[in-house]
């Protein structure tokens, strides 16, 4: 299903964002 492949891709974004934001921009939170 297309719908189940956007979510695994986006949550693999927002995992990944949240990884970088952390590191490099000091974020506490994780999307």
């Amino acid at each position: 299903m297309v719908v189940g492949v956007i979510l695994l891709v986006v949550g693999l974004l927002m995992m990944l964002m949240g990884r970088t934001g952390h590191a490099i921009g000091g974020r506490r939170h994780y999307y």
